[in-house]
């Protein structure tokens, strides 16, 4: 893979998003919440021309003087690589207008799974489980020396809702169709796989949907409160003023309680979408454990 060139804005934005990558993972092993925010500011003083961008020696340069490891530059690289696959890496208004509807405070699903077998063995298994049936994802690209060697392999869900219960199924029905895979050799022998995947796309499409159903579900309910507001003037013969005030309290009652309803199930089911693809994913990485097991720890013969 050529050695991209990046403007001064996209180092920046990438550096950005190392920082916070080790944040989190500095947060999630106790790490000082501080400590890792001074760390994601320095590395905005890194060198290089603006006017003739950043090569990915020169970011990986000024991201480790500013503490920043490899590791998570190398992940939010292939992180911005399928967010550009995705319709474009740089936030705009309506990821935020979205992410404040979801209620979505995660940027991507992150699952790590422990294993006690080499990690060549543990790259070789999952990837055959992966990219064959039920699941079949297609192995975009490999980042660095291989995901055996802690390098990134990217992998891509096909849009299908056919094999109901595969890891394809639930990409298309939870919208997140492209993961991040990263296997690190540890003692004796064993290894720890992080398995990643962005959220934009999936933030972008239940917002929209969302934000749509919410609008024509105001409407609706709009026009059944004031169908309402006029049933009762007929009824009792209200008119004028007191059937404006009855109408207006109608409509307003209907389109809020509407767009609150709307809100709650497009939430539901997006988190709803999320959990059972987190679910499938730990059944998958069970069954390599399971399969690795048999390879390496045959049961002996009953004596």
């Amino acid at each position: 893979m050529s050695d991209p060139i990046l403007s001064e804005d996209q180092a920046r934005r990438l550096w950005e998003r190392a920082a916070e990558l080790q944040a989190e993972a500095a947060r999630k092993r106790e790490a000082e919440k501080a400590q890792s925010e001074r760390k994601g500011k320095k590395l905005l003083k890194g060198e290089g021309d603006p006017d003739l961008g950043y090569s990915l020696a020169n970011i990986r340069q000024a991201g480790l003087e500013a503490g920043i490891q490899a590791d998570f530059l190398d992940h939010a690289l292939a992180e911005k690589a399928i967010l550009d696959l995705e319709g474009g890496s740089e936030g705009g208004w309506w990821d935020g207008m979205a992410e404040r509807f979801l209620d979505a405070k995660e940027l991507s699903i992150e699952i790590r799974r422990a294993f006690d077998f080499p990690a060549e063995a543990v790259w070789r298994a999952l990837e055959d489980a992966l990219t064959n049936e039920p699941h079949e994802l297609e192995l975009l690209d490999i980042w660095g020396e291989g995901p055996a060697a802690g390098g990134l392999a990217i992998f891509e869900a096909p849009y299908t809702y056919e094999g109901q219960g595969s890891l394809k199924y639930w990409s298309s029905v939870s919208e997140v169709r492209r993961y991040m895979v990263q296997i690190k050799s540890e003692d004796e022998g064993s290894c720890t796989l992080l398995m990643r995947a962005p959220l934009r796309r999936t933030h972008r499409i239940h917002g929209a949907l969302g934000v749509g159903l919410s609008g024509i579900g105001a409407a609706v309910g709009g026009v059944l409160g004031w169908g309402t507001a006029a049933a009762i003037g007929a009824v009792t013969g209200l008119a004028g003023i007191p059937l404006a005030a009855v109408g207006l309290g109608l409509i307003g009652g209907g389109t809020i309680g509407t767009e609150r309803l709307t809100r709650f199930a497009t939430i539901k089911g997006y988190r709803w979408g999320l959990r059972s693809l987190e679910k499938n994913i730990q059944k998958i990485l069970t069954r390599v454990d399971r399969d690795l097991q048999r390879t390496f720890r045959p049961q002996l013969p009953p004596s």
